[in-house]
């Protein structure tokens, strides 16, 4: 218990945050499993999948918010009083108390008719408009957990991490006890369950160590926190919409299409979740920091070290995935329920989204430096510009290719926005260098696919599948580790 209370380092709290985050990973994919072997891939499942992942997009949109106009405010404030600073995220914390209220309320008189709105699916179940209504209540809770926790790790009480394996711990927990009664409902209770106890340890927390007081104030919210607020709600409004416009596409493919997706994203989300987000959370603050005290060289220096870390480490999970799909897919998930076509489809998606999280590297560390250095209104132009773009590969490319469209617009918006990247920079991070950027994607690329070469030799004589996968990837780390340590002095000053 005392844990939860601890400070930690950015750095400490960049580790803490991805072990607990490794945890609360490793058993939502365990629970992925078990949801595959109990129910296969049908309608109540990708009911439950696309709520889910609905659920999760529009909490993204208030998390972007909340870190990356809400906190830098708060911080900005505490400077000048600590007592203005609690005032004003108060402000939030009974909003998104309000706001989930107002969603359960009138979500919950006419499920029917709401999701039937937002999705294209043929057939409106009782069973699904329960599910829709304990999802309205799991994203209530949601929005509210994510601001209390925002608001510890601004105060670097990164130990309230060690909570996160609750988030699948506790579904997994009444999955097994109430499968055969409540289904996939179970695992929205858990998350309920899960998602309560966080806030009220949250709160807990903030009365204990911070002395909080329950006090709201305006008086904190000046012309600028509005036009960040604008210029960042302007462009995860187009996140949302461009992250739902796939989804609710998805719904009118037929039975069985939204659960692989669902099954590969959890494949394909897992790496970007426990590595990228957590560490880009928590050196989103240095990044804050260090944009205060005007020194752009240790930036430039900070978001360099950065994009190398994750370079290494992303490029080989995402190369080695990408080539073993059907493999990992099939150890995983082929059993009970699951059939080959599931594979099959799940398999593609995995392949076709992997490339991806290279790509996202720079983005999350771009949206990051835009706003330590509070040009959050001028990158909305550009994310205008660029979710415009997908939006229309989106349609194109799914009206093309069908499902697989969405991973392959994915891909190709990223891409755009790799090529858009350098005009913003140059007019307002002029101290960050594209090029070396670019340089340091391509070479360690290259790295992650030279190595794959040996893998894909040695699989051939391998007939079982776990140990396939096993001698491969480890022939595979073994080559990547090398090269890169070949080319160490490359990147040596920003590791």
């Amino acid at each position: 218990m005392k844990r939860l209370f601890n400070e930690y380092s950015y750095r400490k709290g960049a580790v803490v945050s991805v072990a607990c985050s490794c945890v609360w990973k490793l058993l939502s994919f365990i629970n992925s499993i078990i949801i595959a072997f109990l129910f296969g891939a049908y309608y109540g499942t990708d009911i439950y999948f696309y709520l889910i992942m609905a659920a999760g997009i529009g909490s993204n949109l208030a998390l972007s918010y909340n870190t990356n106009v809400v906190i830098p405010h708060a911080s900005y404030i505490a400077k000048q009083s600590k007592e203005s600073e609690i005032k004003f995220l108060n402000l939030f914390i009974y909003f998104y108390i309000a706001a989930g209220f107002i969603f359960i309320v009138f979500g919950g008189v006419t499920p029917g008719f709401w999701l039937n709105l937002i999705s294209r699916f043929n057939i409106i179940t009782p069973a699904a408009e329960s599910l829709f209504v304990l999802a309205l209540i799991y994203f209530a809770f949601l929005l509210l957990t994510q601001l209390l926790i925002n608001i510890l790790e601004r105060h670097r009480i990164f130990g309230i991490a060690y909570l996160s394996p609750l988030n699948a711990a506790l579904p997994l927990l009444l999955l097994l006890c109430f499968h055969k009664t409540l289904g996939v409902a179970a695992m929205l209770c858990g998350f309920i369950a899960a998602q309560f106890i966080q806030s009220a340890a949250c709160v807990l927390i903030m009365f204990v160590k911070l002395d909080w007081k329950i006090t709201p104030s305006l008086e904190s919210v000046d012309k600028n926190f509005i036009k960040n607020s604008l210029g960042s709600l302007g462009g995860e409004i187009l996140v949302l919409i461009n992250s739902f416009l796939p989804l609710f596409l998805m719904t009118g493919f037929g039975s069985g299409v939204l659960s692989a997706l669902n099954y590969a994203k959890q494949i394909f989300d897992s790496p970007t979740e426990i590595i990228t987000n957590r560490i880009t959370a928590v050196t989103r603050i240095k990044f804050n920091e260090l944009s205060t005290e005007k020194n752009t060289k240790n930036l430039a220096d900070y978001f360099y070290q950065n994009l190398t870390v994750l370079l290494l480490i992303m490029t080989p999970v995402a190369v080695f995935t990408a080539a073993f799909s059907y493999d990992i897919v099939t150890l995983f998930f082929k059993r009970g329920s699951f059939s080959s076509e599931n594979v099959r489809q799940t398999s593609l998606f995995v392949s076709f989204f992997m490339p991806s999280i290279i790509l996202l590297l720079p983005v999350y560390l771009h949206r990051n430096l835009a706003s330590a250095e509070r040009r959050l209104k001028e990158f909305f132009k550009y994310q205008f510009i660029n979710a415009v773009v997908f939006a229309a590969l989106i349609l194109i490319c799914m009206r093309q290719i069908g499902p697989l469209g969405y991973p392959v617009a994915f891909f190709w918006g990223n891409v755009f926005w790799l090529c858009l990247a350098p005009v913003f920079l140059s007019k307002y991070l002029n101290f960050i260098s594209h090029k070396k950027t670019i340089f340091l994607m391509l070479s360690v690329l290259v790295f992650g696919l030279v190595s794959l070469a040996p893998s894909i030799a040695a699989a051939k004589f391998i007939d079982m599948l776990f140990l396939r996968i096993f001698i491969c990837g480890s022939i595979y780390v073994v080559c990547f580790a090398l090269l890169a340590y070949l080319a160490r002095g490359k990147y040596k000053k920003y590791i």
